[in-house]
């Protein structure tokens, strides 16, 4: 990186959404498109049997408030378990850190994917949806660090690893026009 690359403040691109558009954008931007999770099991999953009186008199703003915490909860400890893992560590035990990364990284994902699941069920309205995403205090920057440091642990060990975006065409059954499969 230059000296003038470093000067430069980075630019984030900003979308204004319609304010009658943010849930349902809101809502898509947290569809998993490689899994499925509905609201119902992510409940069954958090909130323990002893507490589900309680958390069925909580709103539906309240409760996807905390299973947005509990998303962003699990991003920040995937961050802090990749950060464990020592660049010389030996190949087991930073496969087996790098296993429990990406379970946190499958749980937050799911968790989001059930809030999207819990719109597309009318159990959160639009006004309620939007209200828990500004309650939770939803940011992008630690899903970021997560997915870099996922990147830069598979490369320096040499793991299986597939970020998202992934391959569109990456099997030898589909056939290309090209020798490189397509990608998104």
């Amino acid at each position: 990186m230059s000296e003038a690359d470093e000067a430069e403040p980075q630019q984030s691109v900003a979308l204004s959404i319609p304010p009658e558009y943010a849930a349902e954008f809101v809502a898509e931007v947290f569809e998993d498109a490689e899994r499925s999770t509905d609201w119902p099991t992510v409940v069954d999953a958090y909130v323990p049997s002893a507490h589900r009186e309680a958390w069925a008199e909580l709103t539906a703003r309240a409760q996807v408030t905390q299973i947005l915490d509990r998303a962003a909860a699990y991003d920040e400890e995937t961050v802090e378990v990749l950060a464990s893992i020592p660049s010389d560590a030996d190949r087991s035990h930073a496969e087996s850190r790098f296993d429990e990364a990406l379970r946190r990284r499958r749980n937050a994902d799911g968790f989001r994917n059930a809030v999207a699941d819990a719109y597309a069920s009318g159990h959160v309205g639009d006004d309620a949806l939007v209200g828990a995403v500004e309650d939770a205090g939803f940011e992008t920057d630690t899903i970021a660090e997560r997915e870099e440091k996922l990147e830069l642990v598979a490369e320096k060990h040499g793991f299986e690893f597939r970020p998202y975006g992934g391959t569109l065409l990456d099997e030898d059954r589909y056939q290309t026009d090209s020798s490189d499969s397509a990608t998104w």
